[in-house]
């Protein structure tokens, strides 16, 4: 958990100067709060489900949630 939150924060940091991409940490750093926690976890889920959709809509060819 504190690993994923260290990452987090990191990738925010690292964000703020122009053409660094921190936002790169980011996927990692919630993987491993979601791997600790529940409701992390269900969050995650369904924007999954949301962004699914959407590129759905945009023409791609994704699995339904």
């Amino acid at each position: 958990m504190i690993a994923g939150l260290l990452l987090l924060v990191l990738g925010l940091i690292l964000s703020l100067p122009p053409l660094v991409p921190g936002f790169l940490l980011w996927i990692p750093g919630l993987a491993l709060i979601a791997s600790q926690s529940i409701f992390t976890a269900s969050v995650l889920d369904s924007g999954e489900c949301l962004l699914r959709r959407l590129y759905r809509r945009l023409g791609g060819n994704g699995k339904h949630c």
